[in-house]
C-alpha cells in the first residue's frame, strides 16, 4: 500500500520554474472550465505550443480557445465602447 503524501509540502518546495515544467509535462491532461452563460460552461485545452509561461512571479496559463468568438458569453463585449472602431 502506498504511503500518503502531503501535496502542500511538495508544492511549497517547487520553484516557479519547476511548476512551469510540471504543467508543461501534464498539459495534455489539464482542461480549464469557463462560464459561457448563466447555466452554461465550456472546457478549453491548454495551448499546445505554450501551455504556460512565467509572467513576473506568477504562472500564466494559456488556453487554446479563450478568445474564440463562437464561445464568448453573450453579455460580454456587446455594448462595450472599447470594441467599437
Amino acid at each position: 500500500m502506498k504511503e500518503p503524501f502531503d501535496v502542500a509540502t511538495i508544492i511549497n518546495k517547487l520553484s516557479i520554474e519547476d511548476m512551469e515544467s510540471l504543467i508543461d509535462t501534464f498539459s495534455d491532461r489539464i482542461f480549464i472550465t469557463r462560464r459561457t452563460g448563466a447555466n452554461e460552461s465550456t472546457m478549453d485545452e491548454l495551448d499546445k505550443d505554450v501551455p504556460c509561461c512565467i509572467n513576473g512571479t506568477f504562472l500564466q496559463i494559456n488556453a487554446s480557445g479563450m478568445f474564440d468568438k463562437s464561445t464568448e458569453p453573450e453579455s460580454e463585449g456587446k455594448d462595450d465602447d472599447r470594441n467599437k472602431i
